[in-house]
């Protein structure tokens, strides 16, 4: 497996994990609610 594979994947692994938490986080509910109010 080549450095940049590892990089690419350590990338994608910490954006979704980024990504997981942050939907569960009160900001996000209270974006989508602003969107749908809109």
């Amino acid at each position: 497996m080549s450095d940049f594979l590892k990089l690419v994947l350590a990338l994608v692994v910490i954006a979704i994990a980024g990504l997981g938490s942050w939907t569960q986080s009160a900001s996000f509910r209270d974006f989508l609610r602003r969107r749908r109010a809109r």
